[in-house]
């Protein structure tokens, strides 16, 4: 098949020019060993190859996503495109006592960190629903760091897939401060547990005792945009707080308020041009509430982080309101 047919048999499905491209450049490479067999691609195997780019398998291989991700985060292959140089595939792997965690990808944006992991136990261990990490810590640098300040950090866990000896886990670190680029991190991991609630009383049972230190280096490019607000803001009716700004990316939505304390009562809306509106609480487990005092004790900074339940398209986004403050996105 020619390259002119090939385009316009694309052109016919509306994909963007990148995206057109990648598509084009796996059929050809894959047409050019065909020819070595005297064998030629037909516009129906064409057809096939490029409706199978909608599959997770194919689009992850176009984009260097891997395809768990894909499909909790649901990205559109535009997104992955412009993501791209957020993302890393570390590809550290280390074994212990017959336990595998290999480090398939991670997401990074200026505030946080997505890592996403394989656990593979042997035949002889069926892993319970319940089961964890005795210990799970993520060692990596902020822009704080060696300057004095402070950075806190919250962090949580979810099995996106698992069978008896799998486990598929995709990880989620924040930081109050901005994520050092081209940096060593390290995910400690130990003992595979599970706890069993009794009364008060809270037993520990040893799965497989097993201890893990995997390092990469992190580097990525940051999709985050910023607006700094700077305006007084009412929670409560007699606080007194400044709205200092919003950071969004296609992956999180980051707010800083200073002044009191009034974390727990900070209810921001997001409201969406197609008209819907969401109300992150503290109570939502996709939100992280974190509050860290000033030096002179007199007051603080309130950060709370949500993390979309997709990667999203900044443009569907209309305004944020926090308090009585509407800050306009797009």
């Amino acid at each position: 098949m020619r390259k002119s047919e090939l385009n316009q048999f694309l052109d016919s499905l509306a994909p963007t020019a990148a995206q057109k491209d990648k598509v084009l450049d796996a059929i050809l490479k894959g047409e050019q060993i065909m020819h070595t067999r005297k064998m030629k691609l037909s516009l129906a195997l064409v057809a096939t190859l490029v409706a199978s780019l909608v599959g997770l398998t194919a689009m992850a291989a176009a984009f260097g996503w891997h395809e768990k991700l894909i499909a909790y985060l649901s990205p559109t292959a535009t997104q992955m495109d412009v993501l791209g140089d957020a993302s890393n595939a570390p590809q550290v792997t280390a074994t212990d006592n017959g336990v595998t965690v290999s480090v398939l990808q991670t997401l990074t944006d200026q505030h946080g960190i997505y890592i996403l992991y394989d656990v593979t136990v042997p035949d002889s261990v069926t892993l319970p629903e319940d089961v964890t990490w005795e210990l799970s810590h993520l060692g990596m640098d902020t822009a704080a760091a060696g300057t004095g300040q402070v950075a806190m950090g919250s962090g949580g866990a979810d099995v996106i897939a698992r069978t008896d000896h799998t486990l598929t886990i995709l990880q989620r670190d924040i930081w109050t401060d901005a994520i050092t680029n081209d940096q060593k991190v390290s995910l400690t991991l130990q003992n595979l547990v599970r706890y069993d609630s009794t009364g008060d009383d809270i037993q520990q049972e040893v799965l497989v005792p097993c201890q893990f230190d995997l390092t990469w280096t992190l580097h990525y490019t940051d999709s985050t945009t910023t607006f700094d607000v700077n305006q007084p803001v009412d929670i409560t009716g007699s606080n007194h707080n400044v709205l200092t700004s919003i950071s969004l990316s296609p992956m999180t939505l980051w707010i800083t308020v200073t002044g009191d304390d009034v974390l727990g009562a900070i209810k921001p809306w997001i409201t969406y041009h197609n008209g819907e509106t969401f109300q992150i609480t503290q109570e939502d487990r996709s939100a992280s509430y974190l509050f860290l005092n000033d030096a002179d004790q007199t007051g603080g900074t309130c950060s709370i982080s949500y993390a979309f339940d997709r990667i999203t398209d900044l443009s569907e986004i209309a305004s944020i309101t926090v308090g009585n403050v509407v800050v306009p996105i797009s």
